[in-house]
């Protein structure tokens, strides 16, 4: 149903126009393949005061009710230097009939549209109310949960909730509901991110729309936009915000032990720097926050007023009398009690808001937000990068290097980390990043893989990233200046933790074993057999579909098979994190980082695997041999070991050896014991299977990936996981007698008669039938029933 809706949309995005929706593809931005998000939306429901609506698939409003929407990522889905000039909301039925809103208000403070719903999830009903989830909207929180932040007026009615909008118009037609009139509040969305609360919609009698969790209908923002100029003169922008004190994070040089096995070297981080130090400030240990305003304009700028916000509370306005030249920078001081809050890093949001008392060209760099938990990147750039790309507008719409750095930030807390959603993670990656702070140095400083000065690591950040100089010659600066730049945010991604999961795809090789991945030599020749992942995620593998929907038991197929369960369920992809970097992110809550790939040593404890036909079909004493890869290859040796499938298809895997005395556990909490893959390599270059089956006669292929066994681990599959491995085989030994054809139905694209074309299968193998031969012709037998091809051989 999703790729109807994308076909339209691709039809409206012409550069003028242009159509959001949850899963929207973005034009060009960076690739043809980069879609939108960022829609929040939520029922509030006065007779359920304390349920959070916004994992439901319809958005219900009429008497008591209200409907929260919010579209966000507007500076990436829209893109730099344009104006709204019509903007229209359109929403589907999804039962009764569409009836125009009593009222349409832009919501004033920040809501929670709560998790996605799993098959787990209990549906809210009146007398079996259950506490809503944190950080969700409901008809009496903006934020529930622990220390819940009230609505001002229940039904965010409330003075300061929500503000009547002027202006708009409704069309309510049969199966849907367009409101127009909105470019105003759009634009004003737009260009300040950190008002936009999106809208609420109050109606007098009762409607039912399908919500951004729907597989059909979502709720849509049509655009029309035209060029606006950037403006010259003052610019102040809050470029970032730094904590003092940090602490330092786990070092990782000199940190491994590596040892071989089966032509793999595989290290361990059993000797991590700075081990025992303290990482975090303690609970309630006084820190102080320093907020950097700089005028990145080209004209001296006058003062400001300016605030912090805790917690989405805004403290006292303050005014600053004072005048920035260009490129001046000024700093203001917060000092708090630190809350130490490790189980989810959303809820403690810590924002610094100016207001420029005189011209300003750009506001969307008026707001730095942080959360108090985040893991914190140090930036590097050196002078002839950053004033390189200052020579022309940039995502921000400014032409600082650190409001697009900041918008990068934006993406990958508001939209990468809250939509990466599965089973186990239905409010997405709790973690969250910051910008720790932002530091110019001399052209020539960074070197190394991540650009560091001298190529060496600064232990209180938990990750860092530079750009060098010789980047602006590079044609580098131009293709992301205007844009998201999802490459920064891979390398960002390694920072963290994460690993290339494409490291465990498999190109594969010509039958001579050049190319390719494969260098195994079988009957003579290489198997040319290869394995891309396909429904990668940002790290470049792994699986994306929120499986939300299927039970923790049932095996989720990576290769198209039919399936009559899953081909009923809506697996929704995406272009974001895979199920396996969100398992490790929001495993390594609380910890600092230092370590790397280590949650692949989270696997079930019994591997057992299940080898059926195409069909479906246990495959019966099946010999499985299991050869392993080596320093990102198959290498052309022995299987690491063999098993022998039971009556009913499966067989349990050995548990190899670590070449560890005992288990070993990580600073970080993942152990390695003993596994099918042995010493498991924390970068996944010998996290692949090629498993070769031989049954009934016939030899055939598959493929097993380490990361497939650490989604089951996250979905719950601990103790044990059967994992299905299909083979294009004969689930049963082939009755070489048996001639399926025989008098069976036969036709071709020549419409040749039927009694000619008999002779086909009439078993005789001296029959002649003359068959059309011109490219894209064909010829069909029915063999009765559906047969996996293993069963069926072809004779001439």
């Amino acid at each position: 149903m999703l790729s109807a809706l994308m076909a339209v949309a691709l039809l409206r995005q012409d550069g003028a126009t242009l159509e959001l929706y949850r899963g929207a593809p973005l034009p060009a931005r960076p690739t043809p393949q980069a879609r939108y998000w960022d829609v929040a939306d939520a029922t509030l429901d006065s007779r359920l005061p304390e349920s959070n609506f916004g994992g439901m698939a319809v958005l219900s409003g009429g008497p008591g009710r209200a409907i929260l929407i919010r579209f966000g990522d507007l500076a990436r889905a829209i893109g730099p230097g344009k104006r709204v000039v019509d903007a229209r909301l359109r929403l589907t039925v999804f039962d009764g009939k569409a009836v125009a809103p009593r009222s349409v208000s832009a919501v004033l403070v920040p809501w929670g549209e709560g998790p996605a719903r799993t098959i787990e999830t209990p549906e809210p009903a009146i007398g079996k109310e259950t506490p809503a989830p944190k950080w969700s909207a409901t008809w009496r929180f903006r934020r529930a949960g622990e220390q819940p932040i009230l609505w001002r007026g229940a039904g965010a009615t409330g003075a300061g909730d929500s503000k009547p909008l002027d202006g708009w118009k409704a069309e309510a037609g049969e199966r849907e509901l367009v409101i127009s009139g909105l470019a105003a509040e759009v634009q004003r969305q737009y260009k300040r991110w950190y008002d936009n609360h999106g809208l609420l919609l109050a109606f007098d009698e009762p409607v039912a729309f399908a919500s951004s969790e729907a597989p059909r209908g979502r709720p849509a923002l049509e655009l029309r936009l035209e060029d606006d100029p950037p403006k010259g003169g003052p610019d102040l922008s809050v470029t970032y915000i730094e904590r003092v004190p940090e602490y330092e994070r786990y070092d990782n040089r000199n940190a491994y032990t590596y040892k071989e096995q089966n032509g793999h070297t595989a290290g361990i981080m059993d000797k991590p720097g700075s081990a025992d130090s303290k990482k975090w400030p303690a609970d309630g240990e006084t820190v102080t926050y320093i907020a950097h305003v700089k005028n990145v304009g080209d004209a001296p700028a006058q003062g400001f007023f300016f605030r912090w916000i805790v917690r989405e509370v805004p403290g006292a306005s303050s005014q600053a009398s004072l005048t920035l030249l260009p490129g001046q920078e000024a700093t203001f001081k917060l000092e708090k009690p630190f809350k130490n809050l490790h189980t989810d890093h959303r809820l403690q949001p810590i924002a610094f808001r100016i207001e420029p008392t005189g011209p300003d060209a750009n506001p969307s760099n008026d707001c730095v937000e942080i959360q108090e938990n985040a893991l914190g990147i140090g930036i590097w750039v050196e002078q002839a990068f950053y004033e390189k790309f200052a020579q022309e507008p940039n995502l921000a719409g400014s032409r600082a290097f650190e409001d697009w750095l900041q918008e990068q930030f934006r993406l990958w807390n508001g939209t990468f980390f809250p939509y990466s959603r599965f089973s186990f993670a239905p409010d997405g990656i709790l973690e969250r990043t910051r910008v720790a702070r932002i530091t110019i140095v001399p052209n020539g400083t960074l070197k190394g893989g991540a650009h560091l000065p001298n190529d060496a690591p600064t232990l209180i950040y938990d990750g860092e990233w530079g750009f060098e100089g010789s980047m602006a010659a590079d044609g580098y600066i131009a293709s992301v200046r205007r844009q998201a730049d999802l490459a920064l945010l891979h390398e960002l991604s390694h920072q963290i933790g994460l690993i290339d999961l494409y490291n465990m795809n498999v190109d594969p090789s010509r039958p001579d074993g050049t190319a390719g991945k494969v260098r195994l030599k079988a009957d003579g020749s290489t198997p040319t057999r290869g394995f891309y992942d396909r429904f990668p995620g940002l790290m470049g593998g792994g699986d994306t579909r929120n499986e939300a929907m299927v039970p923790k038991a049932y095996p989720l197929p990576y290769e198209p098979w039919p399936d009559a369960f899953l081909d009923a369920t809506s697996l929704e992809h995406t272009d974001l994190y895979a199920a396996t970097d969100a398992f490790a992110l929001n495993s390594l809550l609380g910890y600092r980082r230092g370590y790397f790939g280590e949650f692949l040593y989270a696997l079930p404890n019994v591997i057992v695997v299940r080898a059926v036909d195409l069909a479906g079909q246990p495959i019966r004493n099946a010999e499985l041999e299991f050869f392993q890869m080596a320093q990102g290859v198959i290498p052309d040796a022995p299987p690491v070991f063999k098993v022998l499938t039971d009556a009913n298809g499966t067989a349990r895997l050995p548990a190899r050896d670590t070449l560890e005395p005992e288990p070993f556990t990580t600073k970080t909490g993942f152990t390695l014991r003993p596994n099918p893959f042995g010493r498991i390599d924390v970068v996944g270059s010998n996290g692949v299977f090629l498993v070769r089956a031989r049954a009934n006669g016939a030899t055939e292929w598959a493929f097993l990936k380490l990361w497939q066994l650490v989604d089951a681990y996250a979905r719950g599959q601990r103790a044990a996981q059967i994992r299905e491995l299909r083979f294009n085989l004969p689930a049963m030994p082939l009755d070489e007698g048996a001639n399926l054809a025989k008098e069976r139905f036969v036709m071709d694209s020549a419409s040749t008669q039927p009694a000619d074309l008999a002779k086909l299968v009439d078993g005789d193998r001296r029959s002649a039938v003359p068959l059309p031969g011109k490219a894209g012709d064909w010829i069909e037998i029915d063999l009765g029933r559906d047969r996996p091809i293993g069963d069926v051989r072809l004779w001439s």
